[in-house]
């Protein structure tokens, strides 16, 4: 998969460290890691909101043959501002999005995550972004005590990315 803008910001941010780290200022590097590690979080879930978006607002597009009146329902209706109702943020996979396409597609897409454990894990990493996000936002962005490091974020991130992808495959 080629570099997001979320790579972009994370490598940025790790020239700006390096940077801090030569010249001797620690306490700022620690301080700009801190509040860093929020922003990539945000960052990433804000990526992931977005491109789950552009995959069904496709889908629609493709599976309503492009009728207007039905894709302007449901966008309005099922799409905008409703991405973080379709998945339960706090559980280890994302059966509840997957049902929302009727049982057979359900079933047929945990089959195959549980022939490929990579998906599973990617899943399992895709929410763990989300929940942190919900308690990120919903906690006091500038106080919580976020327990994870940049690149404990930025490898979460990196390994939802399968799901993404597989999201993109079967609803296209």
């Amino acid at each position: 998969m080629t570099d997001t803008i979320v790579d972009k910001i994370y490598n940025d941010f790790k020239g700006l460290l390096q940077y801090l780290e030569q010249n001797q200022r620690v306490s700022m590097r620690s301080d700009a890691d801190n509040n860093f590690k929020k922003v990539l979080l945000l960052s990433a879930a804000s990526y992931f909101e977005q491109k789950i978006t552009e995959i069904l607002i496709k889908f629609v597009k493709i599976k309503s043959n492009d009728n207007k009146e039905i894709y302007s329902f449901i966008k309005i209706t099922g799409i905008d501002r409703k991405y973080f109702t379709y998945f339960s943020w706090d559980r280890k996979n994302a059966n509840q999005f997957f049902a929302l396409f009727g049982e057979d597609f359900k079933q047929e897409i945990i089959n195959q995550i549980n022939s490929e454990s990579e998906l599973e894990d990617s899943i399992k990493a895709f929410l763990e972004i989300g929940r942190l996000r919900n308690e990120l936002v919903h906690q006091n962005f500038a106080s919580y005590p976020l327990d994870k490091t940049t690149e404990e974020i930025y490898s979460i991130y990196k390994q939802s990315l399968p799901f993404i992808e597989l999201l993109s495959i079967k609803l296209s």
